[in-house]
């Protein structure tokens, strides 16, 4: 099963964002199939919404601009989190699941999942 963890809601970007650790890694077919553990979804809602999913390292900063597959327009405002669903799904089917504790690291995450 593909899955989604999300590791950190970073800010800079045009709009709400959250990072997802996925597993299998997901392959930009636009650069040689080059792959990313990490990636960015955003939710971009200037000039029309849009979810744009972007290559990533774990605190969120991107590693490439380019979108990668599951970035799409869409024809109405939605949020975040349906936004990352349907743009992960589409991605690669990716199943969101709960983020891991571990002991000693810090979380960037809301307290819902603290």
């Amino acid at each position: 099963m593909a899955t989604a963890t999300e590791v950190a809601e970073p800010a800079g970007y045009v709009g709400p964002a959250r990072t997802f650790r996925v597993d299998p890694p997901l392959a930009d077919p636009n650069q040689g199939g080059k792959q990313f553990d990490h990636v960015t979804v955003v939710l971009v809602i200037r000039y029309g919404p849009r979810v744009e999913i972007f290559g990533a390292r774990p605190d969120g900063s991107a590693l490439s601009m380019n979108a990668l597959p599951g970035s799409f327009v869409l024809q109405r405002e939605v949020t975040l989190d349906d936004a990352c669903t349907w743009g992960l799904l589409t991605a690669g089917g990716y199943e969101i699941t709960a983020p891991e504790t571990i002991e000693g690291e810090t979380s960037t995450l809301p307290q819902l999942y603290q």
